[in-house]
């Protein structure tokens, strides 16, 4: 406990120094040796987004057609249907990835209605206990964002809050009496209340809650959210904090950090250099893996240029 505190404390007096607001301003990182390919998450209409975009299609099968790749279909609540098909196209275009069913909730999606992973995998469910896996997909991702937002169901969020793994673990065993790999993902601020949430305060609170012990819960690999952080000064330490917590609780369990967005507040500008920078701050401090958050319209219009250079850097 006394060392979560010292950590907060270093972040907290990281808030109140002035944040930068545009790509002259960017975190310096003791520069790493890049290591690729390395485990990637990769939403599937993301990476056919960049081959559109100008990805080379190369470059796309070194670093995502290979079984480090996790490539996601079946966001926000989609029909079974719907992951199904695209876990198809992804098999035949990257035949190497890992195929991974993401899902947003453990019981029903809030918003669609649709099941969540007890609904599919647990008893009476359409690859429940002794029915066929499904085709083309040998991970299940959980990632718990918010009711509104993503359909995670209140419930879920407020007992992530409250240091409650039941529905995590639950949702584990069942992952993993299919032979499955489970993929822990939660947002950063997931079940935060008013001010222990929103940017930057996110970040002191995961370390207050020690939200890095989370990888313990017997998940095969956990990813830490950071990717709102990317450009300001509290990237690096966060994530040089966070990880030494994840490492702490559970230093066999592969741990992914987020890149690639850029945060809504400071609209910190996302450039190739800033990506390239945390990508070598992951790697300085023992992230396993990136998840690759290929996004445009957050905060901030980033050009797929950016992210077609920097991938084709690594």
């Amino acid at each position: 406990m006394k060392r979560i505190i010292i950590l907060v404390a270093s972040l907290g007096a990281l808030l109140l120094m002035p944040q930068p607001t545009s790509a002259s301003a960017q975190v310096q990182v003791q520069r790493a040796t890049p290591a690729v390919p390395t485990y990637q998450i990769i939403g599937a209409a993301k990476l056919n987004a960049l081959v559109a975009g100008g990805l080379p299609q190369a470059t796309a099968n070194y670093l995502f057609n290979i079984p480090k790749a996790f490539i996601a279909v079946g966001a926000n609540g989609d029909p079974a249907s719907l992951a199904l098909s695209d876990a198809a196209k992804v098999r035949a275009g990257y035949p190497n990835a890992t195929g991974t069913w993401l899902f947003n909730s453990y019981g029903p999606n809030w918003l669609t209605k649709n099941p969540g992973i007890l609904g599919t995998f647990g008893p009476g469910g359409a690859y429940g206990p002794g029915k066929p896996n499904p085709a083309n997909l040998a991970a299940v991702m959980y990632d718990p964002e918010g009711q509104a937002s993503n359909g995670t169901p209140q419930a879920e969020c407020d007992a992530l809050e409250a240091g409650n793994l039941g529905t995590l673990k639950a949702a584990i065993a069942l992952v993993h009496a299919k032979g499955l790999k489970f993929l822990f993902t939660p947002s950063a601020d997931v079940g935060m209340l008013g001010s222990e949430g929103g940017f930057p305060n996110k970040y002191i609170t995961w370390l207050r809650q020690n939200r890095g012990a989370w990888a313990a819960a017997g998940e095969d690999y956990y990813s830490i959210q950071s990717q709102q952080a990317e450009g300001t000064s509290i990237f690096v330490p966060f994530i040089q904090f966070a990880m030494a917590l994840a490492h702490a609780a559970a230093p066999n369990v592969v741990t992914f950090i987020g890149i690639g967005i850029n945060p809504h507040v400071p609209p910190t500008v996302i450039t190739t250099r800033i990506l390239r920078d945390a990508y070598r701050t992951g790697l300085a401090f023992g992230a396993g893996g990136f998840w690759q958050n290929v996004q445009r319209h957050t905060g901030a219009n980033v050009s797929v240029s950016v992210y077609v250079h920097f991938l084709e850097r690594l």
